[in-house]
C-alpha cells in the first residue's frame, strides 16, 4: 500500500512541479517558524533567569512585612539567637522628591557589606569619583543612575530631599552615579 501511495504522489508532483515546490516552502517556513519561536522563548528565559540573579542574588528565602513593616529588632533578634546568620536586609519605600517633582521613586537601601553574599556588585558601574569608603562612612548618602541625575540635574555632591509616602523629608546626599538601571535610587547607611 505505501508503495502505491508513493508512486501515486511522485506522479501527482511531477505533473505539478509549482505544488512540489510550494508543499516543501510550506514546511520550510513551519520548521522556520517553529525553531524562531523557540530561540526568542529560551533567549526570554535566560534574560528572565539573568535578571531574577540580579535582583535576588543567591538569596533563598525573604522576610516580607505584611501589612507593615518589620520591625529592627527582629532582625538583631534572629542574629543574636540563631548564631552566624548571612542574611541582608534591604529596606525598599517610595518616595518623592519635593522640591523637584511629583514623581515617586523607589528608595533601595542596602548593606553592601552583608550583600557581598548574595550579590556581586564587581558589575556595578559606578562614576570614577565615588568612592566606596564615603559611601559606608557618610551617613544618608545615596547613589543614583546617571540617566535620572541628568533629568533632576543633580550632581556629586548635591544635597536632595527626600520623602517618603506619609513621611517627614529629609536631605540626603548624593555620593555617586551606577549604570542605569531606570527610575531608582539606591541609599545606603541609613540609620
Amino acid at each position: 500500500m505505501s508503495r502505491a501511495l508513493l508512486l501515486a504522489a511522485s506522479r501527482f508532483y511531477l505533473r505539478h512541479p509549482s505544488r512540489l515546490a510550494l508543499a516543501i516552502i510550506g514546511v520550510s517556513l513551519g520548521v522556520a517558524v517553529f525553531v524562531g519561536v523557540e530561540l526568542a522563548n529560551d533567549s526570554a528565559r535566560r534574560a528572565f533567569a539573568e535578571t531574577e540573579s540580579q535582583l535576588v542574588g543567591r538569596a533563598t528565602h525573604s522576610l516580607v512585612g505584611v501589612g507593615g513593616d518589620i520591625p529592627n529588632s527582629l532582625y538583631r533578634t534572629l542574629r543574636r539567637e540563631h548564631g552566624p546568620l548571612t542574611a541582608a536586609p534591604i529596606v525598599e519605600a517610595q518616595v518623592r522628591l519635593p522640591d523637584r517633582s511629583d514623581e515617586t521613586f523607589i528608595l533601595l537601601g542596602v548593606d553592601p557589606v552583608e550583600e557581598l553574599d548574595f550579590r556581586d556588585y564587581s558589575g556595578t558601574a559606578m562614576s570614577g569619583d565615588t568612592s566606596p569608603f564615603a559611601l559606608l562612612s557618610a551617613l544618608d548618602s545615596l547613589l543614583m543612575p546617571e540617566a535620572l541625575a541628568r533629568e533632576l540635574d543633580i550632581a556629586v555632591g548635591d544635597e536632595l530631599r527626600v520623602a517618603p509616602d506619609g513621611g517627614s523629608a529629609r536631605t540626603m546626599i548624593a555620593t555617586g552615579y551606577v549604570g542605569d538601571s531606570g527610575n531608582a535610587i539606591a541609599a545606603t547607611n541609613l540609620p
